[in-house]
């Protein structure tokens, strides 16, 4: 049997997604994407993330660089439900 006809036999009614919505999607795709194939992968993470800076914008216990670095591999880590070891991460928070 075919996958095509498997997909034929189900019926699920899928409503039409709006063109912003669609678009905002796949940007969050690729920027997860980005993460997960440059950013947590390059071999200056750790000394770039040294640089960060406090914010505002983030809770008084945020230790910036630690926590963002574990903000970075959790992300990836559930939205690409991997278990290659590099995920394999404690994180702080």
């Amino acid at each position: 049997m075919s996958i095509l006809y498997i997909i034929d036999l189900i019926q699920v009614p899928v409503d039409p997604l709006p063109e912003d919505r669609a678009r905002r999607t796949i940007e969050r795709i690729d920027l997860l994407n980005k993460v997960r194939e440059e950013i947590i992968q390059n071999e200056k993470l750790d000394e770039r993330l040294r640089l960060s800076l406090p914010s505002l914008d983030m809770p008084e216990w945020w230790i910036p660089g630690k926590h963002d670095k574990d903000l970075l591999f959790g992300a990836v880590r559930y939205f690409f439900s991997n278990s290659n070891p590099i995920w394999n991460v404690n994180y702080t928070f």
